[in-house]
């Protein structure tokens, strides 16, 4: 009976080293094959793992994102609206400088971009 189970055991082992150089092949070769299979059931798998916050955590990270645009975009602006008056006083000093110069300054591009109505 022992050796039965000796044999049994040996025969189990193996198939083991068998399937751990089947892998081991397989790892040199390349990539596994996709398998649609094991992808969808991986996939469900990992989605169950997934703790989803509650309403309350939701709206409160919503708002402070919020928060966080609002402050960024004031802070866009008021350097956008600081850079369009050093390029008014730019040019007024170069008017003052030499009277010649009447062509308004060309920031077209930057009037679609930063500030158009300061360019009306």
């Amino acid at each position: 009976m022992a050796k039965k189970e000796e044999s049994a055991a040996s025969q189990r082992l193996k198939e083991a080293e068998r399937q751990l150089q089947q892998r081991q092949a397989q790892k040199v070769k390349g990539k596994k094959p996709f398998v649609l299979g094991k992808f969808v059931k991986d996939f469900r798998a990992d989605i169950k793992k997934i703790i989803w916050p509650d309403s309350k955590t939701v709206l409160k990270n919503t708002g402070i994102v919020l928060l966080m645009v609002a402050i960024v975009g004031a802070a866009v602006y008021l350097i956008d609206l600081g850079m369009v008056e050093a390029l008014k006083s730019l040019h007024t000093l170069a008017e003052k400088v030499n009277p010649e110069v009447t062509a308004a300054p060309t920031t077209e591009p930057l009037a679609g971009l930063l500030l158009p109505w300061f360019f009306g």
